[in-house]
């Protein structure tokens, strides 16, 4: 891709995420120390270090937006189809961590808006990591109650547990991936995105219009929500 890019002299904007940040303290800022605790995090830092060395090296022009985890129309991740596809059938959902902590997540139409304007900001935008619009932090158990109000039942949460991820390791391939990313639910998982709301017009869609337009997609998607039922448990 970077060849390709450089070669058509076009831009390349690279869709990222926060797994090389590991264990943090405290808000996720575009210059927080990058310590990866997970293979999927090393990965990730490698790649963005890729990215921008090529751009510093002049070999062509990148910018990096960077999102937490990713929900919404069309999007399977942690917040996804284990909420949404019991929430509704009135299941209980499976929280991958502590549901009382504060989360921010990245809604998939946001980063994307977001990936455009990067594709089409000056260049004095480029050769650095950017984080996506976020909205207000938001605990676990608060994202599962506006997730069973707008399916009209009331809100069943439990917890992925390490024994639960122990089992489905066994035969969900989704869960062998994604056990070693469930450390980002055991802290406040906060994404400080100050720095693009300054210089973008994008803006993060608030959690309950989120929420509605993800349960229209699953409802309109049955199959899809039965098939969820599975690993959400309930």
């Amino acid at each position: 891709m970077l060849a390709a890019a450089g070669a058509a002299g076009a831009r390349l904007v690279f869709a990222d995420d926060t797994w090389m940040y590991g264990r943090v303290d405290g808000p996720m800022r575009e210059d927080t120390t990058v310590a990866p605790v997970s293979g999927k995090g090393v990965l990730r830092a490698w790649l963005a270090e890729m990215v921008l060395a090529a751009h510093a090296r002049g070999e062509v022009e990148t910018v990096i937006g960077r999102a937490p985890e990713l929900w919404g129309p069309g999007v399977e991740s942690l917040l996804a189809g284990g909420i949404f596809a019991a929430a509704a059938h009135g299941r209980t959902a499976r929280w991958p961590g502590d549901p009382d902590l504060p989360v921010t997540a990245g809604y998939a139409p946001d980063v994307g808006a977001a990936l455009v304007e990067l594709a089409l900001a000056p260049a004095s935008a480029t050769g650095r990591v950017w984080h996506t619009p976020v909205p207000p932090p938001i605990t676990g158990r608060l994202f599962v109650e506006k997730v069973y109000a707008a399916a009209g039942h009331p809100p069943r949460i439990g917890r992925i547990t390490p024994a639960m991820v122990a089992g489905l390791r066994l035969v969900s391939p989704v869960v062998r991936e994604g056990a070693e990313l469930l450390y980002q639910f055991e802290q406040p998982f906060l994404v400080d995105d100050s720095a693009f709301r300054a210089a973008f017009a994008t803006r993060a869609t608030d959690w309950d219009s989120g929420v509605a337009a993800t349960l229209a997609w699953y409802r309109a998607e049955p199959e899809r929500t039965r098939r969820r039922l599975v690993p959400a448990g309930g």
